[in-house]
């Protein structure tokens, strides 16, 4: 019976298992966030017990999505109700103080908005590269004279040569890829100025919780 469970879950559209797994992901994070303090070096805990929380986290990173997805939920809710306990049987988890969940909020929140101005720099060049190509661009559909392009305007003859391209619809590109990346660090700052008040203004773990799911899934962590 369990196994024609599992082939129904195969079975199941691509769109709804991309789903589920979002779902497990935030899940398993949540998990592991939760759990960070337990290896900080100013953890009150014993070794053993910094011992046993680190195989407990390794357990959830080993979980990964070429897993049944049946199966990640089964483990992850069993490491759940399974967490590393103290000597009066209390889970070390409720020592998670607020402050350093709201802590860890922020090095999500700070840390997802890295990845993603990353992301743009890994396809069209670093910050400095992004303005100097812009400059250049801005030069060359003001200057009339175009001769000795190769010293004046060294990037777009380059890319020019290399695309087979105008210089100007060149020139044009580049000037747009600075617009969305002038956008892209708007709409950061946005995002930035809404979780960052959220998260302060935060006075119980419930709505840190909420914040984590939605962190998560805007970050894909």
């Amino acid at each position: 019976m369990i196994q024609k469970i599992k082939n129904l879950v195969l079975e199941k559209p691509t769109e709804y298992l991309d789903n589920e797994w979002a779902k497990l992901l935030a899940f398993k994070h949540k998990l592991l966030f939760g759990s960070d303090w337990t290896q900080l070096y100013d953890s009150p805990l014993t070794r053993d017990s910094k011992l046993l929380w680190k195989a407990w986290r390794h357990k959830i990173r080993s979980i990964t999505r070429n897993d049944n997805i049946l199966d990640i939920e089964i483990k992850l809710k069993d490491l759940d109700n399974n967490k590393p306990m103290t000597v009066n049987n209390t889970s070390i988890v409720d020592n998670f103080s607020l402050d350093d969940y709201k802590l860890t909020l922020y090095k999500l929140l700070y840390g997802g908005q890295s990845k993603e101005v990353e992301k743009f720099n890994i396809t069209n060049g670093s910050k400095e590269l992004i303005i100097s190509k812009y400059e250049e661009a801005i030069n060359f559909l003001s200057d009339n004279d175009i001769e000795d392009s190769y010293y004046k305007f060294p990037f777009l003859k380059v890319l020019s040569s290399v695309s087979s391209e105008p210089m100007n619809i060149i020139a044009q590109n580049q000037i747009d890829v600075y617009k969305n990346y002038m956008l892209l660090l708007i709409k950061l700052e946005k995002v930035k100025v809404l979780y960052t008040t959220r998260i302060n203004d935060s006075i119980d773990k419930e709505n840190c919780d909420k914040i984590l799911d939605e962190l998560v899934m805007l970050y894909g962590y």
